[in-house]
């Protein structure tokens, strides 16, 4: 016996190992793809800042060459200009005949900042006095536009024979009148390898453009199309930095991948602890309950055929059952909380029903005993013949109105009685409110309080319902005066009603009356409202006999006090 129980307890440990294994190699998944996609958005993330930043720092760096180069300029001009005003090239250019070899000789010496240059030395009309000699076209160009520009030193970037030059011209002035100019030839290239880009030429390049046309560059041209424009003042051309962003962003990657692949060793690592620890944490407590079931056999307080011999399928399947249990343990508990609070609901009311039946009996029989005392005594009287003619007719009408009382009591008692055994007797016909509604103020034009219809009921009393006509006079009747009794026969009563797509609903307002809580829980019971009634009047039937009524046709009616209020809403179907 206890080799089989071992026999089926490691089966059952063999079965719950590959649940281990799943649950590890889903853990493992779920980190792998997790690991993934957070490096695939961390990629284009990275991707997408080192874009960026690259654009920044080329908007950057080409801001800073244009501010070399015109400062390199400025310089330049600046010193050909203080050149420029010296006595001897200015009467140079006035009496270019007589000077002639010191200026020849003068020119030849000329360096710009400790830089031998191309000078030239013109007169008003273009023509070269001394120095280098150059393009005529350009060197006309060059007195044209200080002639434009009244005197003002510039510089100005021309092709000449293919190759780009920087011009840097200044005037010779007399009397604010222009005589001559001095002009430094730069070609572009010497200017440009004076420039530093910060980067190796692989990297990055800068290009000159004038007209659409690459006039000059540093650097081998980056095959980029990340690029930074600007155009530069002193040279009258756009400048154009190109820089490739590959070795940086190769740089990157290969630090991404490093970190993916010590993420990924983690992510093994922490999967072997959670698959042996997910063995230990299952495995466990089976061993545990297979040694405690074998201690209890052997003690003989517990005793299996087969063990403890369950498979991985059947504890699924005992889980289902147990989860299938508790739900009908839960709707079972459910059910008996809602069963015990109907009961507590019946229970409730059956206390206020018999407590009203009870006061209503004790009502009656108070009630009763004087009018059936009195005629009692006037049939003894007639009987014994100790009343005259004439003392017969003065009891006759009190007499009346017992008679009358008793028997209201008792047709309403009867009526009550044949609407709870008969309400599937009765024809229902299409009847107009308004015909109901008029016939209850005729019955009620005796009382004293006054009946008030509000404007709303006009609409209403065109309305048809399904009803018993002497049925739905006799509970707007009943309603109408139990409500009267409830404001002690003064004041009035107000009428509203509101027509809905389905039903139409009509609206009792008492006005400077109220009942308690009790009062309107006992309203449509019988003698519910004793409170309210005078010894010597009608009982309490009349709400109870409404709220029949109502029912039997279809409808609904409900009682509520507020603000010193009493209201009854009525609710019948609409055809």
């Amino acid at each position: 016996m206890s080799s089989k129980i071992e026999k089926n307890g490691a089966s059952n440990v063999k079965g719950l190992t590959p649940i281990s294994r799943q649950l590890s190699l889903y853990l493992f998944g779920t980190l792998l793809v997790t690991v993934l996609i957070t490096g695939l958005l961390l990629s284009l993330a990275v991707s997408r800042n080192l874009q960026l930043v690259y654009q920044k720092e080329l908007d950057q760096h080409v801001g800073e060459v244009n501010t070399y180069i015109d400062l390199y300029l400025h310089d330049r001009l600046a010193v050909l200009h203080d050149i420029a005003s010296t006595p001897l090239l200015r009467q140079a250019v006035m009496q270019p005949e007589f000077l002639l070899e010191d200026v020849s000789d003068f020119m030849g010496r000329v360096r710009l900042l400790g830089r031998e240059q191309r000078v030239s030395l013109l007169d008003y009309e273009g023509r070269v006095i001394g120095g280098h000699s150059g393009p005529d076209a350009v060197l006309q160009k060059v007195i044209d536009e200080l002639i434009n520009k009244e005197g003002v030193f510039f510089s100005r970037l021309w092709l000449v024979e293919g190759e780009p030059i920087v011009f840097l011209s200044t005037s010779i002035l007399s009397n604010e009148l222009l005589e001559g100019a001095l002009v430094a030839q730069i070609p572009l290239a010497d200017m440009l390898e004076m420039l530093y880009l910060g980067a190796s030429s692989d990297d990055i390049s800068l290009e000159v453009i004038q007209e659409q046309r690459v006039v000059g560059s540093l650097g081998e041209v980056v095959p980029s199309q990340r690029a930074s424009k600007l155009y530069c003042e002193r040279l009258g051309a756009q400048l154009v930095l190109r820089g490739d962003m590959s070795s940086s962003f190769k740089l990157w990657m290969g630090c991404l991948a490093v970190m993916g692949g010590i993420v990924m060793v983690m992510v093994v690592l922490f999967t072997v602890v959670a698959y042996r620890l997910s063995q230990r944490n299952l495995l466990a407590p089976v061993s545990q309950l297979q040694l405690e079931l074998r201690m209890a056999g052997k003690k003989g307080i517990y005793c299996s055929q087969e063990g403890f011999a369950t498979s991985v399928l059947e504890l699924v399947e005992l889980r289902k059952d147990f989860q299938r249990m508790m739900q009908q343990v839960e709707t079972r508990e459910q059910s008996l909380l809602q069963v015990q609070e109907e009961l507590r609901s019946a229970h409730r009311r059956l206390q206020i029903w018999d407590e009203a039946k009870r006061q209503w009996l004790g009502n009656v029989g108070h009630e009763l005993r004087t009018p059936l005392t009195g005629l009692f005594s006037l049939c003894d009287a007639v009987f014994d013949g100790h009343l005259s003619e004439e003392e017969l007719r003065e009891l006759e009408g009190e007499y009346r109105m017992t008679r009358q009382q008793l028997e209201k009591l008792l047709d309403d008692a009867a009526l009550l009685t044949y609407l709870d055994v008969s309400s599937d007797d009765f024809r229902l016909e299409p009847v107009e409110l308004g015909a109901a509604v008029a016939g209850t103020r005729d019955e009620l034009s005796t009382h004293t309080v006054e009946l008030i219809l509000d404007e709303s009921m006009e609409s209403v009393q065109r309305e048809t319902i399904m009803a018993e006509p002497a049925l739905l006079q006799r509970a707007l009747t009943d309603v109408l005066r139990t409500l009267t009794h409830c404001i002690g026969h003064t004041g009035c009563i107000r009428l509203s009603g509101q027509a809905f797509e389905k039903e139409v609903r009509i609206c009792a307002c008492a006005q400077q009356a109220s009942l308690s809580h009790r009062e309107v829980a006992l309203f449509f019971e019988v003698g519910g409202q004793r409170d309210s009634f005078k010894a010597g009047e009608e009982f309490g039937l009349g709400a109870r006999l409404a709220a029949r009524i109502v029912q039997i046709l279809g409808g609904s009616i409900l009682v509520r006090s507020e603000n010193n209020e009493i209201i009854v809403n009525i609710v019948f179907s609409r055809l």
